[in-house]
């Protein structure tokens, strides 16, 4: 899988870019400000159909757009990517709603309405239908906050890699965030108007809600259950490359399902055989990556369904929903001590840097091709011993690379070396 080019109109820096990407990948050198990790951004766009940098789309639309022509401030990403069952166009528009403008003729502000749409081979999709089209796994400075920053970015972290393999996972998502916030909608009107669990007509009301829940959340629960016993394996052994010596783990953290050991399990899912050279021989078990057994379906349902009657009193006196996979966590430890607590930045790094490679080994065994990796100014933040050894097991997946850095030298003195290198500067790739 590769992304043979990119198209950016009015899309952050860029005014207008049109970019032919080779199959190897490209290197991008340039100083901060220059338009370098818009382009990384872009690509996971296309990817994920939503950036990982931006606090809000408002933000990729390039300040000033469309007031050359009197329409709304608009932005458009689209690539061509090329896989083994042939190729396909993907794009993403946006365009902002009137509240961006003070006047006509000046911008405001203000973040507005920005209406997205979605596009597959020129034809208008959902955003779920276009996720996974084009696989990709981004390393950037900014990932080492994840570790010891709220959950919800590390949920977020695995919600997007599951989601690229496993059209179902995102659609139980958003199905879960609809019912959740109906849900909190009918616990809050119990929280003030006092109404009691004891409440027959209370209760039959919840009752619909919490079946919904249960229905969405135990898709979620299992497949997250499912991915990081996988992703721990395999990211063991990729810190131990990075780093060695140390016992590296990664664990869900549950509410729904206490302890996962003691619930029947569901045998463990075949994955394909890995590519040779991207995992490390004793990472790979008859020559696919190790697979976990979960609780199945009917355990997990079980399971939360108990759960939500623990809670239910609580539920009802502070009106949110207090069980359920959007309270989850995912645990990163180091000798079985948090790493989000008690690790050195350093640990924290190489921690997170093996968790994404983990993350590509299994793209690999799961999906049949490596996906894009983008490496987005992760250089700086290494000294060259670490940044070799990364490098060296990015090329080993002998995937498209798009590696970035302020510091020309910083691409030059790696395996990647021969990449076409481009020099960002002003909105423009030369």
């Amino acid at each position: 899988m590769h992304l043979e080019s990119l198209h950016l109109e009015e899309f952050r820096v860029y005014r207008e870019l049109d970019l032919a990407i080779p199959s190897a990948g490209l290197r991008i050198a340039g100083p901060n400000g220059s338009g370098k990790s818009s382009i990384v951004e872009a690509i996971a766009l296309l990817s994920t159909a939503r950036s990982q940098r931006a606090g809000s789309e408002r933000e990729l639309i390039r300040w000033g757009s469309g007031t050359d022509y009197g329409v709304p401030p608009y932005a458009r990403c689209s690539g061509r990517i090329e896989r083994s069952e042939g190729g396909t166009s993907l794009g993403i528009e946006l365009e902002a709603g009137s509240a961006d403008r003070e006047s006509d003729d000046q911008p405001s502000l203000a973040s507005g309405v920005v209406r997205k749409r979605c596009l597959v081979d020129g034809r208008p999709v959902r955003a779920m239908d276009l996720v996974g089209r084009l696989r990709s796994v981004s390393f950037s400075p900014e990932d080492v906050a994840i570790v010891s920053g709220p959950p919800s970015g590390r949920r977020r972290l695995i919600d997007v890699a599951i989601a690229q393999l496993d059209r179902r996972y995102l659609q139980a998502l958003s199905r879960y965030g609809r019912v959740m916030a109906q849900r909190n909608g009918l616990l809050k009107v119990f929280a003030r108007d006092g109404i009691a669990p004891s409440s027959a007509q209370a209760r039959s009301q919840l009752m619909f809600w919490d079946d919904e829940l249960i229905d969405a959340g135990h898709v979620i629960v299992g497949r997250r259950l499912e991915l990081v016993a996988q992703l721990s394996t395999l990211a063991a052994v990729r810190y131990a490359e990075l780093a060695g010596g140390a016992d590296f783990a990664v664990d869900y953290s549950t509410g729904v399902v206490r302890d996962a050991g003691s619930l029947p399990g569901t045998p463990p899912r075949s994955v394909r055989p890995v590519a040779d050279g991207t995992v490390p021989d004793d990472a790979v078990v008859d020559g696919t990556v190790p697979d976990a057994a979960v609780p199945n379906d009917e355990a997990i349902q079980t399971a939360f369904r108990s759960r939500l009657a623990e809670r239910q009193a609580d539920e009802f006196r502070r009106g949110v929903s207090l069980v359920g996979p959007h309270r989850d966590d995912i645990v990163l430890s180091l000798d079985r001590v948090p790493l989000g607590t008690y690790g050195s930045r350093g640990q924290q790094r190489l921690g997170i840097l093996a968790l994404k490679l983990a993350e590509a080994d299994l793209m690999v065994a799961v999906g049949g091709q490596p996906p894009v990796l983008l490496l987005d100014d992760v250089l700086s933040e290494l000294d060259p011993e670490r940044g070799r050894l990364l490098i060296e097991s990015i090329a080993r997946f002998d995937a498209q690379t798009i590696v970035t850095a302020t510091d020309r030298s910083a691409l030059d003195a790696t395996v990647l070396g021969g990449l076409p290198l481009l020099q960002a500067g002003a909105g423009t790739l030369r």
